[in-house]
């Protein structure tokens, strides 16, 4: 964490989500995510989940990525199945993007969590 201005990183999302509205579902996941990664994780489930009720399914990518987040957030406050739900559901939803691939990779290391 170190070098990280996440109270910063926190402040613009913000004023971002204020200042562009129709783009709101990714700006609640980048709070979420900056949440999550201060410790914050309860009050950055909401967020993230806000975010994954609010994107289009057909961006998978986008998608999938929030799914991540929901898991790695989940992961962090001990929701074990729930979490890996979400990350099997970001390997359906962008199977060889990214977020598709660590998600394989976390499941695939569950037994040691």
């Amino acid at each position: 964490r170190a070098g990280l201005r996440l109270d910063e990183a926190l402040a613009h999302a913000r004023r971002a989500a204020l200042l562009d509205p129709s783009q709101n579902r990714f700006y609640r996941d980048t709070i979420g995510w900056v949440l999550h990664r201060m410790g914050k994780s309860k009050e950055a489930l909401a967020e993230v989940m806000t975010s994954l009720h609010q994107i289009e399914t057909q961006n998978a990518s986008s998608f999938a990525e929030v799914l991540w987040h929901a898991a790695e957030i989940r992961r962090a406050l001990g929701q074990m199945d729930e979490a890996s739900e979400a990350y099997r559901q970001a390997v359906l939803y962008d199977p060889a993007g990214a977020y598709g691939r660590k998600a394989r990779r976390a499941l695939l290391e569950r037994p040691t969590w």
